[in-house]
């Protein structure tokens, strides 16, 4: 059965059908392609190293550092989310994956450690001596490098939680890299806040050496400004009772520098034990009475004893020894008690000071020196309070560095995972089966409109940007063209015969709506093909017979001058008469007595026979194939041309500007479309404006239910009428 497709108007809804239709003429592909693609998946999944994934679990706790007044700025929940973005970062960092490398010693692993490259690999597989790397920071960036590809740090949801993984070949190795790296992780941070303290603390101690060197230098100020302007004051005063503490003042500190060089001058002694120094010095009764001692035990020992008093010398410098260490501790006490004395006189001295300074600063002073004082007290308070400050803030990160609490904890250790992380099978092969799907379906449709054949009538009118296509199904299992070509004869209610009365109707309308031809005259149809065996030569037998069968004058003329095969699809005698007329071998008179009609039909017929000696395009564009048009047009109601293929030879498009249509034949699933289209644009450029063109889709074999469904139909609809 035939399907004339008329492409008058423009649909633009997406015909379901029709898509369906090309999914399953190219199921074959897109069932092979996901077949491939899940067996390619199959086997990654069985070569590939399965590989494991242990997560641990990390808080961020920055209010748990009691230590530090910066734990309340934290309770803001933009800082708070800051603080856990940028933990996510340090644990990611090089540093951490360093430590953790050296600690884990995981240079020397064999999933992570130092590899040779591919070329080292290939060499050592040849055969050949591969030397040690030689450049150990490459190697170090290498392991850092994989070890980071193995860690996945990220955050659940807006918490303040983060989620540790490590990846690796081995889920026991997984769980415990994970652990050790937050461990690592807490360990650093540690260490980062005590070495952050310290350099705090090393510069607040800076600080604090300068804050008391000012705050000296403030209180020397003041001292010196009261020191001079009471001195001056009382000068200038005359004041009896200002001198008289003057005096006292003076007194004490000549008493002081006395008592002072004494206990220098005793303390020499001591260390030096010069006894006899010492003796000068202020001692107490004491510790005369021990000097006198040990000046007569000396004597003693220096007017010498008799040999038999022997053991009395001894006795006598162990008695000096022991009297010596008397002396030293009772000289010792005598400097104790210096000491007490000369504090007990500075601080006589001192009251006799504030007792004058009070009277002074009491008494009628003028404006500019109390300003002054004033000035140098206030500086002295600030140097003061300065100094306090940055002594407590240094005591207070004494105690930090040694209180110091890492910001994290581990809320949830890792463990041993009990499946492989990757790959994910299920997935995997999804992806595999659904990759395949769309490869296939790609495929096809790649196959079904450019690298395959035509499968539709609608798709050959696209193809040929015709207004209407025409299909022609197989003529049941048969394969014979002579007998293909004579179904329409044999089985006149056959889907194949209808096919062509269907041809005849398009071309008929065709040809009537485009007023194409001289009224009166016949017309002439041309049919053709892009490449060899494609059914064209049946098609043009099939064609002329039902034209004739409907009552016309029809001729067919054998125009392929190359490759003749009309006479073998009618089953008559080849004929060289044709030939012989181009080639200027027989006058037109000869010619006309090659013509034989077909006794079932009452088709005309000039066929052909042998080859041409000459190239065939020559004679086709000669005037003598003119005349041949005009004769037939004058004698016939149509006139089917068969002629060569469009591809392989030029002649067809000598014949194309004397023809009032145009059929071009495709095969059905065999012509490539690349092909059908050039064959159409080389024929457009050769026909009138005005000529028919007819594309027919021929031998739809994949279509043979269809065409027995037509034939049926067709059988059934006439044994209906005829009841």
């Amino acid at each position: 059965m035939i399907i004339v497709t008329e492409f008058t108007e423009t649909n633009d809804e997406i015909d379901l059908r029709s898509l369906f239709g090309v999914l399953r003429r190219q199921i074959k592909i897109i069932a092979f392609t996901t077949l491939a693609c899940a067996l390619v998946a199959l086997v990654y999944l069985y070569s590939v190293t399965p590989k494991y994934t242990a997560s641990a679990l990390i808080s961020i706790e920055p209010n748990s550092n009691i230590m530090t007044d910066a734990a309340a700025e934290l309770n803001n929940a933009t800082a708070m989310s800051a603080t856990v973005d940028g933990e996510i970062e340090i644990l990611r960092s090089n540093d951490l994956i360093k430590s953790l490398v050296a600690s884990q010693s995981l240079a020397l692993d064999e999933e992570f450690g130092v590899q040779p490259s591919r070329t080292m690999q290939l060499r050592s597989l040849l055969g050949f001596e591969v030397e040690a790397a030689s450049d150990p920071e490459a190697a170090v960036r290498s392991v850092v490098n994989r070890v980071r590809e193995a860690v996945s740090v990220s955050r659940r949801g807006r918490t303040y939680l983060i989620e540790l993984s490590f990846t690796s070949e081995s889920p026991e190795k997984a769980a415990q890299l994970v652990n050790a790296l937050a461990e690592q992780y807490i360990e650093n941070q540690v260490q980062n806040k005590i070495e952050s303290t310290l350099v705090a603390r090393d510069i607040i101690s800076e600080r604090v050496a300068q804050a008391k060197e000012d705050l000296e230098l403030a209180e020397n100020d003041v001292e010196a400004f009261l020191t001079d302007f009471t001195a001056q004051y009382v000068d200038q005063s005359n004041r009896p009772e200002l001198l008289a503490l003057e005096g006292q003042i003076e007194e004490r500190n000549q008493t002081i520098a006395s008592l002072e060089a004494s206990l220098r001058q005793t303390a020499t002694s001591i260390q030096a034990r010069d006894w006899d120094a010492l003796n000068e010095q202020i001692l107490s009764d004491a510790s005369r009475g021990l000097l006198q001692q040990r000046d007569k035990l000396n004597a003693q020992l220096n007017a010498g004893a008799t040999d038999e008093a022997e053991l009395d010398m001894d006795a006598l410098r162990a008695e000096l020894a022991a009297l010596d260490e008397q002396i030293a501790s009772s000289a010792a006490n005598d400097l104790s008690a210096t000491r007490l004395d000369i504090s007990a006189f500075r601080t006589e001295r001192d009251e006799f000071e504030a007792n004058l300074r009070g009277e002074v600063l009491n008494a009628d002073l003028p404006p500019g020196a109390l300003t002054d004082l004033y000035q140098l007290q206030q500086e002295g308070v600030i140097a003061r309070s300065q100094y306090q400050d940055l002594l407590q803030r240094l005591r207070q990160l004494d105690s930090m560095a040694e209180l110091q609490v890492a910001d994290a904890s581990v809320v949830s250790s890792a463990m041993q995972p009990s499946g492989a992380s990757f790959p994910n099978k299920r997935l995997t092969l999804a992806l595999g089966i659904v990759l395949g799907l769309m490869l296939g379906t790609g495929l096809g449709l790649l196959n079904e409109f450019v690298i395959g054949g035509v499968v539709s009538e609608d798709q050959l009118a696209d193809l040929m940007r015709a207004s209407s296509a025409v299909g022609v199904p197989a003529l049941s299992e048969e394969k014979d063209p002579n007998i293909i070509a004579a179904g329409v004869i044999n089985a006149p209610l056959s889907g194949f015969s209808e096919s062509f009365r269907q041809v005849k109707h398009a071309i008929e309308s065709q040809i009537a709506r485009a007023g194409v031809g001289v009224e009166g005259q016949g017309k002439v149809i041309l049919v053709t093909s892009a490449v060899p065996a494609e059914g064209k030569t049946t098609s043009a037998v099939a064609l002329a017979r039902t034209l004739s069968m409907a009552g016309n004058r029809v001729v067919i003329v054998d125009f392929d001058l190359r490759k003749p095969a009309i006479s073998e699809r009618m089953g008559v005698e080849p004929n060289e008469s044709l030939l012989q007329y181009l080639s200027k071998e027989l006058d037109f008179e000869a010619l006309g007595k090659a013509y034989g009609e077909e006794k079932s039909t009452g088709l005309s017929y000039l066929v052909g026979g042998g080859r041409a000696k000459v190239p065939t395009d020559a004679l086709i564009s000669s005037p003598r194939a003119k005349k041949v048009f005009e004769v037939l047009r004058e004698g016939f109601d149509y006139v089917i041309i068969d002629s060569a293929p469009v591809l392989p030879v030029v002649d067809t498009l000598y014949l194309a500007p004397y023809v009032d249509a145009v059929i071009l034949a495709v095969r059905y699933a065999s012509t490539a479309q690349r092909d059908a289209a050039r064959a159409h644009a080389r024929l457009a450029r050769e026909m009138p404006e005005e000529t028919v063109f007819l594309p027919m889709l021929t031998m739809e074999e994949g279509q043979r239910r269809r065409a027995y469904y037509y034939r049926g139909y067709y059988q059934g609809y006439t044994e209906s009428n005829n009841s």
